[in-house]
């Protein structure tokens, strides 16, 4: 869906101020489609993507990517470092591997490596992955996961109980950025934004740390997380304002904070 420009979006969020905690370069399309709506944006990064150095394990299982039937994408950051790797191996792509990726975002990044990706169609996660065909009937079957070091079990766990064969290739880590306390304040007392955006419970946890550690109070402010399974995390962690998208696309999450704002805006009669 393409990004409304500056003469034809409606300021529907006019005034909204809005912090993103993604890292900049993955956060520019929802930055501007923000703006555009009226809202004003500041960023405050609360993960650190760094590319895992190439392995001779690693190499070989890129290296012979076509021994797997299913190839899995957790999130855009394994489809471009995983993709990236698979070219320089494979300036061809093999045939008949289903290609899979987590959500619409990832096989976005996917595409432009010429990988086209089946996508959940139920939610953006494990589970939702776990409903498509290709890993539903995969007795038998040998599965790649590329992933980040560490994270969830319950794919593999899962695939593995239904008799397929899954290995792993972590492409990256994720690391919580330091942020000093002036820092923190700016961002979340002066500029005190009206929502924050998180697109995992890691993310959420990292700048619940930062803010602890920089006693700035963070548990009361409104936020948007992915999914019921981060909504969870999130009141677990004491957060009772909570705001869910239908996706994580840029419209979806516009979509949602409309409503929200319509609602709740500062000066409007209810």
């Amino acid at each position: 869906m393409p990004i409304p420009t500056a003469n034809s979006a409606p300021l529907s969020l006019q005034g909204m101020k809005i912090l993103l905690t993604r890292p900049e370069s993955q956060s520019a399309a929802l930055r501007a489609r923000l703006r555009l709506s009226g809202a004003i944006v500041e960023s405050l990064p609360a993960l650190e993507i760094t590319p895992v150095a190439e392995t001779a394990e690693s190499r070989q299982i890129f290296m012979n990517i076509d021994r797997f039937n299913t190839v899995v994408f957790i999130s855009p950051n394994a489809a471009h470092l995983g993709a990236r790797q698979i070219d320089t191996y494979w300036p061809q792509l093999p045939e008949k591997i289903n290609w899979i990726a987590v959500g619409q975002s990832t096989a976005d990044v996917l595409r432009q490596w010429d990988i086209e990706a089946k996508v959940p169609a139920l939610s953006a996660d494990s589970e939702g992955m776990l409903s498509l065909p290709a890993l539903t009937n995969c007795q038998g079957q040998s599965v790649l996961i590329v992933r980040g070091e560490g994270g969830r079990e319950l794919l593999a766990e899962t695939l593995t109980g239904r008799g397929a064969s899954v290995q792993y290739a972590e492409v990256y880590r994720r690391e919580c950025p330091q942020h000093d306390q002036e820092t923190m304040r700016a961002k979340l007392d002066q500029f005190a934004p009206d929502l924050i955006i998180f697109y995992s419970d890691e993310t959420l946890q990292n700048l619940l740390s930062l803010s602890d550690n920089a006693g700035v109070l963070l548990r009361n402010r409104l936020i948007l997380v992915p999914g019921e399974r981060a909504a969870t995390q999130a009141k677990l962690s004491q957060f009772e304002r909570i705001l869910i998208p239908e996706s994580l696309q840029e419209a979806d999450i516009v979509h949602c904070l409309e409503n929200y704002w319509q609602r709740n805006q500062p000066g409007k009669e209810t």
